[in-house]
Order: structure tokens, then sequence, then C-alpha cells
């Protein structure tokens, strides 16, 4: 019987990350592909810088109205347009300017010449 000869050498595949040149093709797919990335990159920022820009607005916006609320809230009050009389007391000379809503004075003076002038009875008043 023939005996097999003994063998000398294993050979066993596996892979591992080595280092390898790139091909032209590679080259320009990938300098492609980084072009495209770039813009897109740049795209991303324009619209963040806009975002940012909306929101601080936004934020500006918000913290106006707690600054303007802050104080009335300090001050207990605010302006408003309330209606009011103003009261020609001829006997007396005077002028009285009163709110209507809560009927407290608010001004009270003397008469200048031109509102001492009584109208006419029966012509309209002149508008001042």
């Amino acid at each position: 019987m023939a005996t097999k000869p003994a063998n000398t050498q294993r050979i066993e595949k596996y892979q591992t990350m080595l280092k390898c040149n790139l091909t032209d093709e590679e080259l320009l797919a990938y300098g492609g592909e980084m072009a495209d990335k770039q813009q897109q990159a740049n795209e991303f920022d324009e619209s963040l810088t806009s975002i940012k820009s909306e929101f601080k607005s936004k934020i500006e916006q918000a913290t106006a109205r707690i600054n303007e609320l802050a104080g009335k809230l300090r001050s207990k009050s605010e302006h408003r347009q309330v209606p009011c009389e103003r009261t020609y007391d001829y006997k007396a000379g005077t002028v009285t300017e009163r709110r209507t809503d809560t009927n407290g004075t608010i001004n009270r003076r003397e008469m200048t010449a031109d509102e001492s002038q009584m109208g006419l009875p029966g012509l309209p008043e002149e508008p001042k």
C-alpha cells in the first residue's frame, strides 16, 4: 500500500483591515460624494442660521412682553383710553375735568379768558 505524504502546510483564509490604494474611479466617486456632502452641510448651516434668527426674534418679542407685564404688575396700573368730561363752571370761573368710569377728578383749574366767554343762546358753540 502506498502511503500519502504528510502535509507540511496548512492554509487558513481570513480578513483584516489593511491600507489599500484607491483606484481612479474610487477617487472620483469619493470626491463627488464629498462635494455633495459639503454642499448639504452648507445648506444645513444656512437653515440653522435662519431658524436661529427666527427664534431669536420670537424670544425677543416674548421678553419684551414679559418686561411690559412686569412693569404693569410692579405699578399695579396701566394707561388706557378713558372717557372723560370737562365741566365749565362760569360762576366759579373754573374748569373741572373728571373721568366718567370712576367719577374721579383729574384736574381743576381756572378758566382762560377765551373759556370764560359764554356762547350766545341758540347759536352752536365753535369747535375748539
